[in-house]
């Protein structure tokens, strides 16, 4: 395992922004998620393994605004599937921040936790998501992150990632020079240093004793763990 953390991102340390450098970084991540392929990346997944299931809960890690168990709850509305979503998050501020968003989805409750610690029951949801979190993290960390998810979810687990590539790495600091958004500029680039390459995260995956599971590339700079339970 190559993969060390390079610093930390303004994000994970607090009293480092504004609530409005927050916001405006989330929204961010948000727009992104929506036109670079991170909401596509969970949503694909998701699709493939739901099956017949007319009804569903998932457990999203890290949600941020929450845009992406939004648009998976839009997506089941207009499709007859009912989507009930558990969306955590361990920063207060981000919680608030998602609650604002969520307001008009009743179908996702928005919860404080240490994500490290999770209080759930073993398979309480059918499915756990996660997306542009892992990399925060130490490998360490990361298995426990791992190991929550497999005992959490009954289903499936999709984690969605960016992927530490020197092509990503550049491409981020190119785009940094147009983001007004202070916290966004450092943490875009620290984020595509902390990444992992596909060869890190099967190894990962082995390490926790994950089964049945694919690494998937997505475009040039996103990458899928998909475990498939059923």
């Amino acid at each position: 395992m190559e993969r060390t953390l390079v610093g930390k991102e303004l994000l994970d340390l607090p009293g480092s922004a504004t609530r409005e450098e927050i916001r405006g970084n989330l929204r961010e991540i948000a727009f992104a998620n929506r036109r670079l392929g991170g909401t596509g990346v969970i949503l694909g997944h998701l699709r493939s393994m739901l099956g017949g299931m007319r009804s569903v809960t998932i457990l999203d890690l890290a949600t941020g605004m929450a845009d992406i168990p939004a648009a998976v709850v839009q997506w089941g509305r207009k499709n007859g599937i009912a989507v009930k979503f558990t969306a955590v998050d361990s920063n207060p501020i981000v919680i608030e921040l998602a609650r604002e968003h969520a307001r008009a989805f009743p179908e996702i409750s928005i919860e404080q936790r240490n994500i490290l610690n999770l209080p759930y029951e073993d398979a309480s949801f059918d499915f756990v998501t996660c997306s542009q979190f892992i990399h925060h993290l130490s490998n360490d960390e990361v298995e426990q992150v791992l190991r929550s998810a497999d005992r959490l979810s009954a289903k499936g687990i999709i984690i969605s990632d960016l992927r530490r590539r020197p092509f990503c790495r550049y491409f981020a600091g190119f785009a940094s020079l147009f983001v007004p958004n202070r916290l966004s500029r450092h943490d875009g680039q620290i984020s595509f240093k902390n990444a992992f390459t596909p060869e890190e995260i099967k190894e990962l995956a082995d390490k926790v004793g994950l089964t049945q599971y694919g690494v998937y590339l997505h475009g040039p700079c996103r990458i899928a763990l998909v475990v498939d339970k059923r």
